[in-house]
């Protein structure tokens, strides 16, 4: 390797403001082990090769608007099922079941149930279940308004014998 000169070296500069968000994707033997997120790409690569959890010889990245990090993050993990990504990111667009339960208030067998009348696409990371979000809304509103409505049961009165009790020994 040659030593470079000063002018070549202000040629190649990168701009700080230049680092940009960016989805990466980790690479071992031209398969893709890894997909993550960064507002500073060479520290967190850095991250990686220094806890040495992730085995990787090559990365490669795209550039993203901030908002969009996780939306393109979770993307690319259900396109390529990286071996070391363990589940999506927290985001608007994707929701586990466990999600959906506490969001919804409703158990297993309704999201099922919802999935499999309204042919939602359900992705599995690790054994976690997800769902489109948006889809999922979609489904859970058509899916209420085609139950029937409980008829509600007239409540009864509560008739307080006190007062009639009261008179009763008050006459005596």
């Amino acid at each position: 390797m040659k030593l470079l000169n000063k002018d070549d070296v202000l040629k190649g500069k990168i701009a700080v403001e230049d680092l940009k968000p960016c989805v990466y994707f980790l690479i071992s033997k031209n398969e893709i082990v890894y997909v993550g997120q960064s507002i500073n790409l060479l520290t967190r690569i850095g991250g990686h090769k220094q806890d040495k959890t992730k085995i990787f010889d090559s990365y490669f990245f795209v550039e993203c608007a901030l908002d969009k990090l996780s939306y393109f993050e979770a993307e690319y993990i259900l396109k390529f099922y990286p071996a070391y990504n363990k589940a999506l990111p927290n985001n608007f667009h994707y929701s586990s079941f466990k999600t959906l339960k506490q969001s919804y208030n409703i158990n297993d067998k309704i999201i099922k149930e919802i999935i499999l009348q309204y042919n939602l696409k359900e992705y599995f990371i690790y054994n976690i279940r997800y769902i489109k979000k948006r889809d999922f809304e979609k489904a859970f509103t058509k899916y209420l308004k085609s139950k029937p409505k409980e008829k509600s049961k007239p409540k009864e009165k509560n008739i307080s014998l006190a007062p009639f009790h009261n008179h009763i020994h008050q006459s005596r």
